[in-house]
């Protein structure tokens, strides 16, 4: 995948093991040179880790790791995501716990791990989470900011989300207590 934004030529190859899961990826700059790269680990068809490094001078360091734990029924129960401390990186370890699934159909749950600030990863056939948490939860025995969200959603008739509205409330950190209202529209095609 390449991106084709004018400030951004970046590239990420996929490396697939004998079972067709990627298990290798990397980040190449416009003028091909890895950067960045990202290992997986399965259980089954389940991605369990996930593990970013970066390239320094001295070689590639560790920038990230997440780790999945996941319910009986194929869902995400939490992940916990630590960031290393190198260079401007402050270190941070959160987990998000997602809890009181719907039993409609999950379709954006592919981003679950995704953070701004990161390239998007694609992983067609995969589910994190195959229906929709009413629940999360963050938490965290570092500096991040940490809250709690219910979230409600509304339904087409072939029950995937239409609309999900979130009641987010602060946990930690200056706004703690206050609440957020989320929201998000789905449309299909």
């Amino acid at each position: 995948m390449k991106n084709n934004t004018p400030v951004n030529k970046n590239r990420v190859q996929y490396f697939y093991n004998s079972l067709g899961q990627a298990e290798f990826i990397k980040y190449l700059d416009n003028n091909g040179a890895v950067f960045r790269r990202c290992f997986l680990t399965y259980i089954g068809m389940q991605i369990q880790k996930m593990e970013w490094e970066f390239k320094v001078a001295a070689g590639f360091v560790a920038e990230r790791t997440v780790t999945f734990v996941y319910r009986t029924d194929g869902n995400l129960l939490e992940f916990t995501s630590h960031r290393f401390p190198f260079e401007n990186q402050t270190e941070v370890t959160y987990t998000d716990h997602f809890d009181d699934y719907d039993d409609k159909i999950n379709t954006d749950g592919f981003s679950v791990f995704q953070e701004i600030d990161e390239h998007l990863l694609l992983f067609p056939g995969l589910q994190f989470q195959k229906n929709n948490p009413r629940k999360e939860v963050r938490t965290s025995s570092s500096n991040a900011v940490t809250y709690s969200v219910n979230f409600a959603y509304t339904y087409n008739d072939k029950n995937a989300p239409l609309t999900k509205i979130g009641d987010l409330v602060f946990t930690s950190g200056v706004d703690s207590g206050k609440h957020f209202q989320t929201s998000s529209l789905f449309s299909y095609y």
